[in-house]
């Protein structure tokens, strides 16, 4: 994770870079205290498939107790379409960021040449 002066209580990382998948990801585990709002960026710059396909990006935080995950941004599914999506989290009233995050990302369907090349990022601010 890039971080900007302690000043700016700014924070960006990658939590997929650009690159293709053929099957479904988990991202790391990704520290963001003592962020307490993020934009998150998926950018979907390639698809390939039967016309079938779909990917389902979700962003999830880490219960420091239980270790389970929970979903905290949706991504629009796509499924023939490339394109940029921006996602907030942490701006609504009783929303707050937690300490770990994640993302999950579901491939579905398009057959044996299915492919989607994506990436995605966050900004958080503290």
């Amino acid at each position: 994770m890039e971080a900007y002066p302690r000043s700016a209580y700014i924070q960006q990382a990658t939590l997929h870079p650009s690159g293709a998948e053929t099957a479904s990801v988990t991202g790391s585990d990704v520290a963001v205290e003592p962020l307490k709002a993020a934009n998150f960026y998926l950018d979907v710059t390639a698809i390939a498939g039967d016309a079938t396909q779909t990917l389902d990006v979700i962003i999830q935080e880490k219960d420091p107790i239980s270790g389970e995950y929970f979903e905290l941004v949706t991504f629009t599914q796509v499924t023939t379409t490339i394109g940029s999506e921006r996602k907030n989290y942490g701006l609504s009233p009783g929303e707050l960021l937690g300490k770990v995050i994640r993302f999950v990302a579901t491939i579905v369907g398009g057959g044996a040449a299915v492919s989607f090349t994506f990436s995605l990022s966050m900004v958080g601010k503290a």
